[in-house]
């Protein structure tokens, strides 16, 4: 039963990130009965999330939010019916671990984004292209200080470089916080 539990939350994620491409995807007809079917699955987990995670910068953040504390339930559940001891506090940190590290790693996406864009010399004008400026254009902002002489190429790897040094410092710390409270 247990294991039936945690592949439903399985399936569950799945199909939220599925729901998440798809809306990206500008081709995609909303009134499609398979994409009318894949909402009937995914809104009802995602509605109490949309009501407490705010928009930031054009993105809704509650799937993400969301696929976290679905996860951190399969672990919870995964636990208990294992008949492992779980503590609470390493249930927590574990959830606030994954929620800082997939923001962490959605602000370095967003900087390799830029960089990959600028190699290619996109046309500034295209939807895509002042999207993402606008969206990193502040991930960008603390660098420029840091590297007055490069050009914005060249922040923008440094940038990329300090998001992901700030990924890899933030999962060393919250592994040992978790080994500690474990």
């Amino acid at each position: 039963m247990v294991q039936l539990v945690v592949a439903a939350i399985w399936i569950e994620t799945l199909l939220i990130v599925a729901s998440v491409i798809i809306s990206w995807l500008p081709g995609i007809r909303p009134w499609h009965p398979l994409v009318r079917l894949l909402h009937a699955l995914v809104d009802p987990v995602l509605r109490p999330f949309q009501r407490v995670v705010p928009s930031i910068a054009g993105f809704d953040f509650s799937p993400l939010v969301a696929i976290v504390v679905l996860r951190a339930l399969s672990t919870l559940i995964g636990s208990l019916g294992s008949g492992n001891g779980v503590s609470v506090l390493s249930v927590v940190v574990g959830v606030v671990a994954q929620i800082v590290l997939a923001v962490t790693l959605l602000l370095a996406l967003l900087v390799g984004l830029r960089l990959v864009m600028s190699v290619f010399n996109p046309s500034p004008w295209h939807p895509a292209v002042r999207f993402i400026d606008r969206v990193s254009d502040p991930l960008l902002r603390p660098f420029t200080g840091l590297a007055r002489t490069l050009s914005l190429r060249g922040v923008t790897l440094i940038a990329l470089a300090g998001y992901f040094g700030l990924y890899l410092v933030a999962s060393f710390a919250f592994a040992t916080l978790q080994r500690l409270v474990a």
